[in-house]
């Protein structure tokens, strides 16, 4: 996982121009969630969000964007926080480093489908050529280094000379540095039953409440706060909404929320919709979101939303 912007070390000692507190956002999802919290930072002076508040969408790779289940996410991104400031390197952070300096080139970008295959080689290199398994904590960081590099400089050398560029630079990015008394880490994640087991859900809740993550989950998906944002709402039905299931057994059939935001909004896919729009209606989906359930328990079985709660926060903090 990495900051989607390119931001310098948090300082201590705050400067005039310095955010007062920073929000790192992770998403379950890759798609509807990064476009609706893009929009919020693009409006964030007509909702009136403090100029020193810094909302930092946190981006997922190493082939993350596969995965749909919230609790896996979370467990990597713990990782990630037990490795930050150089406390412990494993061969698992290294490797995601090199990823990394694919995406400084644009190189994975242009290349999304052969993500995994790079991942598999690399992961392959180490266990394989250097004996080492993912979980090894690294004790020589520059020799790791270097036998990592000579491993995979036969078999992939395009790969090689990109990683070679950028490493340095890469490795420093890959931690997520922040001050954990004044900023805030928000995992922003759907309940969705038919993907994510009851002891997952609670799974996540202990994580997030063991590593100082706030956690904002929304019953059943994401769908479901966008459809807050119109009083229409209060009209559906909301054991249907719960349930979520697809409206026909047609392969491609839409599930129950995303039926429903399509009738309120002129065009919408979970990767191309106006979020602009809903902007000019976020006091009205929080005002409807406390209509709905907004206990973290309790949402594991109850229709409702928290990401609300979240922006109220962030609109409110100064």
């Amino acid at each position: 996982m990495r900051e989607s912007r390119k931001f310098g070390e948090r300082s201590r000692t705050k400067t005039s121009d310095e955010p007062s507190k920073k929000y790192f956002l992770v998403f379950e999802g890759t798609k509807t969630e990064p476009i609706y919290f893009q929009a919020v930072i693009d409006a964030r002076a007509a909702l009136g969000i403090s100029p020193l508040i810094a909302l930092i969408p946190i981006e997922r790779s190493r082939g993350e964007e596969g995965w749909s289940n919230p609790k896996l996410i979370l467990e990597t991104l713990s990782d990630n926080l037990a490795e930050r400031d150089g406390h412990t390197l494993t061969y698992s952070t290294l490797l995601n480093a090199m990823i990394e300096c694919l995406y400084t080139k644009d190189y994975i970008r242009r290349r999304g489908h052969i993500i995994e295959e790079i991942w598999e080689t690399l992961k392959d290199q180490c266990e394989e050529k250097l004996g080492k398994s993912l979980n090894a904590v690294i004790t020589d960081r520059e020799h790791a280094v270097t036998d990592m590099l000579d491993a995979i400089k036969e078999s992939k050398p395009r790969v090689y000379d990109i990683i070679l560029e950028n490493l340095a630079d890469s490795i420093k990015a890959l931690q997520i540095t922040y001050a954990e008394d004044i900023d805030s880490l928000c995992f922003i994640f759907d309940r969705d039953r038919n993907s994510f087991t009851r002891e997952q859900y609670t799974a996540v809740l202990d994580i997030c409440n063991e590593k100082g993550i706030k956690a904002f989950p929304t019953n059943p998906c994401f769908e479901f706060w966008l459809l807050l944002h119109f009083d229409k709402v209060h009209d559906l039905d909301k054991e249907k909404l719960l349930a979520n299931n697809k409206i026909s057994n047609s392969k491609h059939a839409n599930t129950e929320t995303v039926h429903q935001i399509k009738k309120l909004m002129k065009r919408y896919s979970k990767n191309n919709y106006d979020a602009n729009m809903l902007m000019t209606k976020i006091s009205t989906a929080i005002k409807n979101e406390t209509q709905y359930c907004e206990s973290l328990p309790e949402l594991e079985n109850q229709l409702g939303s928290t990401v609300g709660l979240l922006l109220a926060e962030i609109i409110n903090s100064r």
